[in-house]
């Protein structure tokens, strides 16, 4: 029989493509990561309760004072178990938990553009000007490209959320996520914009974005793990759906898709000096 182990109650990936783009990879392992890092966190508290719990059964076995007994059975109630101050600090958990889905989500289109941009320079093609200063500072034709890419793609990272789903369907005839998905998106980013800039206050340009009640403005966005779960699984539908759709359409090269995070081993110093030179 196969050794169970922690590894195998952490959260699955959903069903996704086997082949993508490099930048689909890339933000599919920063999503294992990211989940297998509050799986980590949630494991390890329970294990530290239940450690402490089995330490507290084999003290009172060997303690035959009664008032002993009592004693140690009061302090074990009292104490604050680590599950406990998990729980407190869970909203802070899981707005850190949310930035990160919602930046490595934003950072796969950032990565996707500059991938297209360089693969196939006629998509930057625009009335946009460029100062010959910045033509003549680089010394070839790729150089430049790269460099027209980047500032692209800056660009485009200060538009809202509906800005970039037009842009890709006008310039790329690309559809970046479902209808059903779209509103939990711009929710999910305007989170983690007050989340970052407000300490999770809801403002008036997080109601005006999500049509929540300007009533709500002032009180906190309080997060449930439920909640990071139904945007985490969005955010992945909407890079499976714009990936495979970029493979198709702009003829992007691909490379496999399966991940699996386990944790590497430190390497012992001491062995690793000892073998230098050798």
């Amino acid at each position: 029989m196969k050794k169970v182990t922690w590894y195998d109650r952490i959260t699955p990936l959903p069903q996704h493509p086997a082949r993508g783009t490099l930048a689909a990879k890339n933000y599919i392992e920063s999503y294992s990561r990211v989940n297998f890092f509050f799986d980590w966190l949630s494991h390890m508290a329970d294990s530290i309760d239940g450690v402490a719990e089995i330490l507290d059964k084999a003290v009172l076995i060997g303690e035959d004072d009664e008032a002993k007994r009592l004693r140690i059975e009061e302090e074990a109630k009292l104490r604050l178990k680590m599950t406990d101050i998990f729980r407190s600090n869970e909203q802070m958990l899981l707005e850190i938990i949310l930035g990160r889905h919602v930046d490595n989500y934003l950072n796969y289109f950032a990565e996707l553009l500059t991938n297209v941009f360089v693969a196939r320079p006629e998509t930057l093609r625009s009335s946009e000007k460029i100062d010959m200063e910045d033509v003549l500072r680089h010394s070839s034709m790729e150089e430049f490209v790269r460099f027209a890419a980047e500032r692209k793609v800056e660009q485009l990272a200060y538009l809202a959320y509906s800005d970039l789903l037009d842009y890709f369907r006008k310039r790329f005839r690309i559809i970046l996520a479902r209808s059903g998905d779209v509103s939990i998106i711009v929710e999910a980013i305007e989170i983690r914009n007050i989340s970052t800039h407000n300490r999770c206050i809801i403002n008036a340009r997080y109601c005006r974005r999500t049509g929540t009640d300007e009533s709500q403005i002032g009180k906190m966005k309080v997060l449930r793990q439920e909640t990071i779960q139904t945007i985490a699984k969005a955010l992945f539908r909407s890079v499976c759906l714009a990936d495979t759709a970029s493979l198709r359409a702009l003829k992007l090269g691909s490379v496999p898709l399966s991940f699996k995070y386990q944790a590497k081993r430190r390497q012992n110093p001491a062995k690793t000096q000892s073998n230098v030179g050798k």
